[in-house]
């Protein structure tokens, strides 16, 4: 009778072998189809002014943890990171003539990351003071041209 309990042993921990072989690759292909791939997160937006403008000299430059990566803006006012390695960050974006902007950001599956950006124009903190300095002249010293108009050159 040792044996046949010794049979029914290995059959049950040989089926435990089995089941344990199927359940374990489907929950860890279920844990990765619910949190984002490493490399696999995309932060996009636009980058434009309170006219809804597209700033074309911005730069913007992300961070994630460790990660940092800098773009200049094209024409259009948009911008894109491919595969960037993190869910959360800042964009940081520099423009001249403009304040310089820093937003965070956040990983939320299944969408990519997308920012609207609005630059503020800087604040001209500059004072023109113009000053005349005249020196008296003698009014036959002015170049000047004499022409007498009649009644009929006025009428006319």
């Amino acid at each position: 009778m040792p044996t046949a309990r010794r049979q029914r042993l290995q059959k049950l921990l040989g089926m435990a072998l089995v089941l344990f072989c199927c359940i374990l690759p489907v929950s860890v292909f279920a844990a990765r189809a619910q949190s984002p791939a490493v490399n696999q997160v995309r932060v996009e937006g636009t980058v434009h002014d309170s006219s809804g403008a597209s700033v074309s000299t911005a730069q913007v430059t992300l961070k994630s943890g460790t990660f940092s990566a800098t773009m200049p803006v094209p024409p259009s006012g948009d911008f894109a990171f491919e595969k960037v390695p993190g869910t959360s960050g800042t964009i940081t974006v520099t423009a001249n003539a403009f304040q310089k902007v820093e937003q965070t950001w956040n990983f939320s599956p299944p969408k990519p990351v997308h920012l609207d950006i609005i630059l503020v124009p800087l604040s001209l903190n500059q004072q023109i003071v113009v000053t005349g300095n005249r020196t008296p002249t003698l009014l036959s010293d002015v170049p000047s041209s004499d022409i007498q108009l009649t009644r009929d050159d006025l009428q006319a």
